[in-house]
């Protein structure tokens, strides 16, 4: 049986790309005309946009995977209407981006200065909490969570 061509336009990590080169033919470029006419397979992250445009020069085309969250970058009409399958990977980076965000509403509340590779004796730690203090407090505040989606359940 031939293995199908699936053609990944933006970097993935080297686990599942490595699957995907046992089970299929791997194209590893943008989306050119020349790639696009071949693949039956589109592996897309976050900076490919898959719409009318592209999906007309890949006659082909079965299937769009997503790696990564969210499908804003891909015209699901579109895809319908030629009958091209769209997958993704909706909990791949959950966990990270949730910590992300947590990260980023403590240091909105109390800003730290980076320790970058600094080993803290007591010294340095004495200077990073000066520099760290701030009269701000999240005692008595209200966080609010727009979206409860995957992220903003966690969050």
């Amino acid at each position: 049986m031939t293995k199908p061509t699936v053609l990944v336009t933006e970097q993935l990590a080297p686990a599942p790309l490595a699957w995907l080169k046992e089970h299929a033919q791997v194209i590893e470029s943008g989306p050119t005309d020349e790639h696009l006419a071949r693949a039956q397979g589109l592996v897309v992250r976050t900076y490919t946009t898959v719409d009318d445009a592209l999906l007309e020069r890949a006659p082909n085309l079965r299937v769009v995977a997503r790696a990564g969250v969210g499908l804003d970058n891909i015209d699901l009409e579109a895809c319908e209407r030629r009958g091209v399958a769209v997958v993704s990977t909706p909990h791949a980076n959950g966990d990270a981006v949730t910590e992300f965000v947590g990260a980023m509403i403590l240091r909105t509340i109390r800003p730290i200065e980076p320790l970058g590779d600094q080993t803290l004796d007591l010294n340095a730690w004495s200077e990073l909490r000066t520099k760290s203090v701030s009269a701000r407090s999240s005692q008595g505040e209200t966080l609010g969570v727009l979206g409860l989606g995957n992220i903003g359940t966690k969050v």
